[in-house]
């Protein structure tokens, strides 16, 4: 059968064209997180909007999603860079007529979504990318025009029903102005809840809010749990990330460390070089260490591909060693001596000389200075 010429080029018309967009999407998205890792400094203010599934209600909250990086630090300070953090600053229900409605009516809690802000990572585990036609969105009585993208993500942590997003994009400044998502909420019969959230007023490159200065120097000082100090600890046996069985109290006669983490914290990675420092001075002297993560294993393999760790890690998906030992925040990082009794117990990122001096001791030798 012949195919005429004309057809021909039509259809490879059509597949460049495709190719094209997609590629441009790619790279559109790309550009979008080096923009976001290339700023100094930010502060959104916006809102997220969800009609709560099985109520009639519609629920607003205010937020913010902040930023600042070390040259907004003070010199010697102990916080490396203000980290982004995203926070809630109240909240409004109304009924299907926009009245007031009491949060007596709401049959749950509600747990406050997780999947916006973080837009450093907008590239990452991308499956698909679907750009729609470019819209105009207004921005404190400004037009902004806006590329806006259908994103479907291949992230392991979100459930089947959450992976595909919602984007735009101030064409301009390539920053996310608006982001529609799903988060699916309750353990056995889950309901989708579908989230808007836009963002009303930007600022850029600017020192940062007096409240994420605050928050960070708070979150920089670890919390000590000193009702655990001189305590047996628990034992338990978990898995590694390759299946094979391990048994705290086979490892009596070690100083061990553990450290409770996760993928998602940041403080949990700004640890991780002092942790990786410390594993390699010790671990030919009677030390080892383990790292203890409740996420999926593909989740965390997937991330130390890109982020080489040299810390074993056991998975603990269902959270029973972190009961055990009453994890109440992380990073959480315990040392345990020989005799397996827990000689020191903290909530929150440690210095270096800290963890050091505690090691040392167990070792009975002189406390160290950073090697």
């Amino acid at each position: 059968m012949r195919t005429s010429f004309k057809a021909s080029v039509t259809a490879l018309v059509f597949v460049l064209g495709t190719m094209t967009s997609a590629q441009s999407g790619i790279d559109l998205v790309q550009r979008i997180s080096e923009n976001y890792h290339n700023l100094r400094s930010f502060e959104f203010a916006g809102h997220l909007i969800v009609n709560v599934p099985g109520s009639g209600l519609e629920m607003r909250v205010d937020t913010i999603d902040a930023e600042a990086g070390r040259s907004f630090v003070r010199e010697h300070s102990a916080v490396l860079k203000y980290g982004e953090t995203l926070s809630f600053r109240g909240g409004k229900l109304t009924d299907t007529s926009g009245r007031p409605a009491s949060p007596d009516l709401l049959k749950a809690s509600v747990a406050m979504p997780t999947h916006w802000g973080h837009y450093e990572e907008i590239a990452a585990n991308v499956q698909s990318i679907n750009e729609l036609l470019p819209e105009s969105l207004n921005l404190g009585g400004v037009t902004v025009e806006c590329h806006v993208l259908e994103i479907v993500y291949g992230r392991e942590r979100w459930k089947p029903g959450e992976r595909t997003v919602k984007y735009w994009i101030d064409a301009d400044r390539l920053l996310v102005l608006k982001e529609e998502f799903t988060e699916l909420e309750g353990r056995h019969d889950p309901a989708p809840w579908r989230w808007v959230y836009t963002v009303d007023s930007v600022k850029l490159n600017q020192p940062p809010p007096k409240w994420l200065v605050e928050s960070a120097n708070r979150s920089d000082q670890p919390e000590p749990r000193p009702e655990w100090l001189g305590r047996e600890a628990p034992d338990f046996t978990l898995r590694d990330l390759d299946g094979r069985r391990v048994q705290l109290s086979t490892m009596r006669g070690k100083i061990v460390l553990l450290d409770f983490w996760a993928t998602w914290c940041g403080p949990c990675r700004a640890e991780m070089p002092i942790v990786k420092k410390i594993t390699d001075d010790y671990s030919a002297r009677g030390f080892e260490a383990w790292g203890i993560s409740d996420e999926k294993v593909t989740v965390v393999k997937e991330w130390l591909a890109h982020n080489p760790w040299n810390l074993p890690v056991l998975n603990d998906e269902e959270d029973r060693v972190s009961e055990q030992f009453q994890v109440q925040g992380i990073p959480a990082l315990l040392i345990i001596g020989r005799d397996g009794k827990i000689l020191s117990y903290y909530t929150g990122t440690q210095s270096e000389q800290s963890l050091r001096s505690v090691i040392d001791l167990a070792l009975n030798e002189s406390p160290s200075t950073n090697r």
